[in-house]
């Protein structure tokens, strides 16, 4: 707990890479701006990085321990989606009084919503040119990355695999103690230093077998060849708050068009803030359903229309993809603009 003027603050941040760098630039920043916009009143700023009663860490205990009112609450998210629901919040500050709840970050109903990680990746993000990363030749029909083997990536990979859908694609999944699945492109974590993989490199027991790379496109071997990329979101409910990070910014950069293994909500707030989706051409498969259980099966639709596709077919769709795809990838860097002015000036 630390005091700031007339601020309470709680929260723990990321380790000091270039997400725990920014973020802790973000909660001074928002320190600041609680002070000067709520001067007279008693004020609690939590960071909801790791916070629930499932975190390894004491900050969640803390606040249970509180005692007092407070005038208003902030609760933050960033790097991270909340880890408790947003009804589960509300509950939990109502032991402060009937304090003023301020929802600020990954929460789209929220008038102090702002997107942090598309700011955040645009202070280091591997530059490319166009020659570098345009279509010319499809070896690959997709792209599928994913690190962290959480169930909703996992049932994916798995029913790739079953399919033989990825004899055409470049597919990747951590390792986990749950499973003896761990499907991998060789990838080096010394290669990806610089683009983002912060753990020590002796260090395995946090990187299931996949680096980290926040800030590339990754093997350009794989991107430049590979026709459509499978977003493999951080989270997959379409009941949680919208939670969009660079997963889904790299293609947007890489000019590419994807389909998104998550919150099926977020091709409509992607639309919403000026980007374009690509659910369309395949009108066969509800990408956009809501029923959670449905997510996979209708993904897995698409990736069999595309692996029966000749590839001069899907090099012709791409092609009338391409003045979508040049407007995304200049829509993202008006977009992270936006969002630091929004940072700038929450209240």
């Amino acid at each position: 707990m630390e005091h700031y003027n007339n601020v309470v603050y709680c929260g723990v941040t990321f380790p000091n890479n270039i997400w725990g760098i920014l973020e802790n630039k973000v909660i001074n920043n928002i320190k600041g701006q609680i002070s000067s916009a709520f001067p007279m009143d008693k004020n609690l700023f939590i960071n909801g990085t790791w916070f629930g009663p499932r975190m390894d860490n004491d900050v969640f205990n803390e606040v249970i321990d509180m005692t007092g009112n407070f005038d208003n609450v902030f609760f933050l998210t960033t790097v991270d989606p909340t880890q408790i629901s947003v009804p589960e919040i509300i509950q939990l500050f109502h032991q402060f009084g009937s304090p003023t709840i301020y929802f600020l970050g990954n929460f789209d109903h929220s008038p102090h919503e702002f997107n942090f990680i598309s700011w955040a990746i645009t202070q280091q993000f591997k530059d490319y040119t166009d020659d570098e990363i345009k279509l010319t030749n499809i070896k690959y029909k997709f792209i599928n990355y994913n690190r962290k083997p959480t169930s909703h990536r996992t049932d994916l990979v798995t029913r790739i695999i079953a399919k033989n859908l990825n004899k055409h694609a470049v597919v990747t999944l951590g390792a986990s103690n749950d499973t003896d699945m761990h499907v991998s492109i060789k990838e080096k974590n010394e290669d990806f230093v610089e683009t983002g993989h912060w753990f020590d490199l002796d260090d395995t027991s946090n990187d299931f077998g996949i680096p980290h790379d926040l800030l590339s496109l990754g093997d350009m071997k794989y991107w430049k060849d590979h026709f459509m990329n499978v977003v493999s979101e951080t989270i997959a409910s379409p009941y949680d708050p919208i939670f969009v990070t660079e997963k889904t910014f790299k293609p947007i950069i890489g000019k590419r068009p994807f389909i998104i293994n998550g919150n099926p909500r977020t091709y409509a707030w992607l639309r919403k803030h000026g980007f374009k989706t690509f659910t369309h051409y395949f009108p066969f498969s509800d990408l956009e359903s809501t029923n959670e259980n449905t997510i996979v099966s209708n993904i897995i639709k698409v990736l069999q229309w595309i692996d029966n596709e000749p590839n001069c077919n899907l090099l012709d769709i791409y092609n009338d993809m391409i003045p979508a795809l040049n407007h995304n990838k200049l829509r993202f860097y008006e977009f992270a603009n936006e969002q630091n002015n929004k940072l700038e000036n929450l209240f």
